[in-house]
């Protein structure tokens, strides 16, 4: 079983990182990270490193964005349950071509022969892959009063501070000694690369916890006008339905429980 993370650029003229997980002697060990830049290189990348076996892959990006303007109500019920911990999603929609780039991957990956479908859980496989977002997944896996702040619009000292708590989450899963960095090896470019991977690896985390754990996870929307998968806090269980409860039949209806206004 091979877990995928991507951490999607807005645009081909950036680099997009993929991260490989897979589990050896029971234990979730990170196997490859890879750096590529247009839709088919990802694509290709991918498809080959999944190859013939079961896979499931997480990306950080919008996958079905059918609204014309506004935001849709996925990213609306993620900024209701997350808002207080910082971690709201970003408004997406048709009227900005960046955010329509998910959408083509999903599309390429479908031609491939894998199945866009977030309805997972622990006893099934095959290649699948889906929406998610890695803030309020890292506020749930790292049980955080708000979001860590390692993103570029934060000074650099704060950065480097947050890496350090982001490794250390990761390593609660996997053990990343092998890519940890110091301070004085992230210059420049560099400390955006890095960025890159550790989303990437935690989205591949966020693959593997939802595998194990689907009663713990929640899709934020619906399957038709877009959703995100995350895990969620125990108390937020009352708010929506968990992947576990969504892939028993029957599985129409809406995805969430009715969230305050």
């Amino acid at each position: 079983m091979i877990f995928a993370g991507v951490d999607l650029a807005w645009s081909d003229k950036k680099p997009t990182a993929c991260a490989f997980l897979k589990i050896e002697s029971g234990t979730l060990a990170l196997d490859s990270i890879a750096e590529v830049t247009s839709d088919a290189e990802i694509v290709d990348c991918l498809v080959g490193r999944l190859g013939e076996n079961s896979s499931l892959i997480a990306i950080d990006a919008p996958l079905i964005v059918p609204n014309r303007d506004r935001q849709r109500l996925a990213d609306k019920l993620c900024g209701k349950l997350f808002w207080q911990y910082e971690a709201s999603a970003l408004s997406v929609n048709r009227s900005k071509a960046w955010h329509l780039r998910g959408g083509v991957i999903a599309k390429r990956l479908e031609a491939a022969g894998l199945v866009h479908d977030p309805l997972i859980g622990s006893s099934e496989a095959g290649g699948r892959f889906f929406e998610v977002y890695p803030h309020p997944a890292m506020v749930v896996l790292g049980n955080l009063s708000r979001t860590l702040k390692y993103k570029g619009k934060h000074p650099r000292p704060v950065r480097l501070g947050a890496f350090v708590q982001y490794e250390n989450l990761l390593a609660k899963f996997l053990d990343i000694s092998a890519i940890r960095r110091s301070a004085d090896e992230l210059a420049g470019k560099k400390l955006k690369a890095y960025e890159d991977a550790l989303d990437a690896i935690f989205c591949a985390v966020i693959a593997w916890y939802a595998w194990r754990n689907p009663s713990e996870c929640a899709l934020l929307g619906t399957i038709q006008d877009g959703y995100i998968l995350t895990p969620v806090f125990e108390h937020m269980k009352l708010q929506v339905r968990s992947i576990d409860q969504l892939r028993r039949p029957p599985q129409n209806g809406p995805i969430w429980r009715g969230l305050p206004t």
